[in-house]
């Protein structure tokens, strides 16, 4: 059951210099009088607007990015099946204020992601045609993509560094995959390139080599070292590298180094392997971070015992192939450390990599849905099965939905996890049925995600109607109860906030602001007419459900919760 200059002193100058029938004398003085005025307050203009600027900075010292993610999905009339998925990827800044430097080049990035996409559409549009061709010809259908996937590798005061995933089958024969970067000063806005980030480039694709040699031992690839050369005179430009509060990271996507049965190589050279290699300003500082680890092809070297030797981690994907219709698909996956393992069944997942209190935790987040199960991993002691979990996912907001033609729509906005101190989360809660909701949360001392506040706010509009007058508390907007009080019958409620364990608050509203609808000739559920209602700001009814030691009963004051509320929708 777990689950946003001071003008007067112009104005005043301009009025006394429109005063008329003073003698010079008098003129000299009061002009003299004016200048030390506006000296005065123009010195505590700049003075007022560098202590805002200063407690603005140190307010958002570190820039958090949300995704703007946008699904497109075609569908052939002809066949009436899905012809082709495209997902393309912008950013944005979840501050709205400061980081200007950091936002103007953001804009920047975001019109190449446009420009990417409409060849990406130019593309998938004549592969399209041909595939209707091939289905009306008697082939087998398949569904065409190409699918950006977006990971924030870093995002602190210091560096913004993006990694962009691509992978595309344009004809139905074979899915590819490929890379691109972008790294960011976040005071300046300055791209940068690796050589602002890497000092020592031959030492450093020495200890590349070293790690492609162990991590990729039956793969006869070349050296980095020897292929970068031919980077090196365009400043590296056409290397994939990204930075995480760990290391920097080098990608050589697949037919790079090696044939295409060697697959990509990812490899990582963590800052305290030597950190004369790198531009100090962009060496991580911070003790407490986290980052993305990708599956199937990067390892990384970590200490996570504490014994002063590296271990090798990684996440590898389960494949499984469909025998009618010989289409491959991911049937879960596996968290190695060293020799140890554990394995997830039946879902995909996405991982980060946490380091808090000085030990190394995997933050799992497994699951299809819009509800996923977060599980925390310790790294020293990976099979252990006394593990954390909680029915939770990074929040997903602001979803909208466009059709025309045979093309659907799909956008939203969703969170990232690059901060241990923040990061929003979607929840479910099984009280009075199952809602939605988001709380902020942040990694825990033991390396366990906490909630930072008791509720959590409900963002769904769901209503449900009372069938008789129910006992209960008023709270005020903090959630502190003030008084008993009482709902009378047949009130529609509308849920605001729950603690997702043990109680909702809920505001009564207008029966005319409610949809209702019906699973069944006498079955009813509710719903509010308006979804973009304001946020609400004011006192709520706080509804307990009984408890019994520690569990929490479907009941109030004995009485079973169907009996007293009309409307409830529990799924799963």
């Amino acid at each position: 059951m777990k689950y946003k200059r001071n003008l007067i002193w112009l104005i005043l100058i301009i009025a006394m210099l429109m005063a008329v029938g003073c003698k010079k004398n008098e003129e000299t003085k009061k002009e003299a009088e004016i200048e030390e005025s506006q000296e005065t307050k123009e010195s505590k203009a700049v003075k007022e607007s560098k202590v805002k600027k200063e407690k603005q900075e140190k307010k958002s010292k570190k820039p958090h990015i949300l995704l703007n993610e946008m699904n497109e999905h075609a569908y052939d009339s002809y066949e009436g099946e899905y012809l082709y998925n495209l997902r393309s990827i912008k950013i944005s800044l979840k501050e709205e204020e400061g980081f200007d430097s950091l936002r103007k080049v953001i804009e920047e990035y975001n019109e190449k992601m446009e420009e990417k996409y409409a060849g990406m559409k130019e593309d998938m549009d004549f592969f399209g045609k041909q595939e209707i061709e091939n289905r009306k010809d008697g082939f087998n259908s398949s569904i065409l993509k190409d699918i950006v996937n977006t990971y924030i590798m870093r995002s602190d005061e210091s560096i913004v560094s993006i990694l962009n995933y691509e992978e595309y089958n344009h004809t139905g024969a074979k899915t590819m995959y490929s890379r691109e970067s972008y790294n960011f000063d976040t005071r300046t806005g300055k791209i940068l390139s690796f050589l602002d980030v890497v000092k020592d480039d031959e030492s450093f694709f020495e200890l590349v080599d070293d790690l492609a040699k162990k991590d990729y031992q039956e793969s006869n690839i070349t050296k980095p070292s020897e292929y970068v050369k031919g980077l090196k005179e365009n400043d590296y430009k056409d290397l994939v590298w990204t930075v995480s509060p760990e290391g920097v990271t080098v990608y050589f996507d697949t037919g790079t180094l090696g044939s295409f049965t060697d697959g990509p190589q990812v490899i990582t050279i963590c800052f305290d392997e030597d950190d004369a290699l790198f531009e100090s300003k962009y060496v991580n500082k911070e003790k407490d971070y986290v980052f993305p680890i990708l599956a199937d092809n990067m390892t990384l070297h970590l200490d996570t015992d504490g014994d002063g030797e590296r271990e090798s981690v990684y996440v590898k994907n389960k494949y499984e192939q469909d025998k009618e219709s010989l289409d491959i698909y991911t049937s879960g996956f596996e968290v190695f450390v060293g020799d140890k393992r554990k394995t997830f069944t039946d879902s995909e997942g996405s991982t980060y990599i946490v380091k808090k209190s000085g030990k190394y935790f995997m933050y799992v987040f497994e699951g299809e849905s819009e509800i996923s199960i977060l599980t925390t991993l310790d790294l020293s002691d990976l099979e252990n099965d006394d593990v954390n979990f909680s029915y939770l996912s990074l929040l997903s907001s602001d979803y909208s939905f466009e059709a025309e033609d045979n093309v659907e729509i799909y956008t939203y906005i969703e969170e990232t996890f690059t901060d241990t101190d923040t990061f929003m989360v979607d929840e479910v809660g099984y009280v009075l049925g199952t809602i939605m909701t988001e709380r902020e949360w942040y990694v825990g001392d033991e390396g366990i995600p906490m909630a930072k506040t008791e509720r959590a706010k409900v963002n769904m509009p769901y209503v449900i109607r009372t069938l008789r007058e129910v006992d209960c508390k008023e709270v005020d907007k903090d959630g502190k109860e003030k008084k008993s009080a009482s709902i009378p019958e047949d009130s529609y409620l509308l849920f605001v906030y729950s603690d997702n364990e043990s109680y909702v608050d809920v505001r009564i509203v207008d029966k005319d602001d409610v949809e209702v609808s019906e699973w069944s000739d006498v079955e009813r559920y509710f719903t509010l007419k308006d979804e973009n209602l304001p946020d609400y700001d004011g006192n709520c009814y706080r509804i307990t459900l009984d408890s019994e030691g520690d569990e929490i009963s479907y009941t109030i004051d004995g009485v079973d919760i169907t009996e007293i509320f009309e409307g409830i929708l529990f799924a799963g």
